[in-house]
């Protein structure tokens, strides 16, 4: 059995499979603060989709009002060019669509 680094994440490859199977151009995960939207496992999902299909767009949709870290980690992982955008639930419905499209 492969050992692994303290706080990595395996993402399950039938996740990315289905993920890549189901996208066209983009793939928009919300984020949670436990469980399978946390942090680092949006991030290793991303990571493993872009190896895959470094084409895809990739963006991560955040509480920036009651998981101020995890947004803040979002918005350097939009800088580095981990992610391509960030969307805040905070925002009307209307412009995350439209935010979405033109992704």
């Amino acid at each position: 059995m492969e050992k692994k680094k303290p706080g990595t994440v395996t993402v399950p490859k039938e996740n990315v499979k289905e993920l890549l199977g189901k996208a066209k151009d983009g793939i928009v995960k919300a984020m949670d603060q436990n469980g399978d939207g946390t942090f680092d496992m949006r991030m290793d999902t991303a990571h493993e989709v872009r190896r895959q299909n470094p084409e895809i767009k990739i963006a991560l949709l955040c509480d920036n009002v009651s998981d101020e870290s995890s947004a803040y980690k979002v918005k350097c992982a939009k800088e580095d060019g981990s992610i391509d955008a960030f969307f805040y639930e905070s925002v009307p419905s209307d412009y995350l669509a439209d935010a979405i499209d033109a992704l």
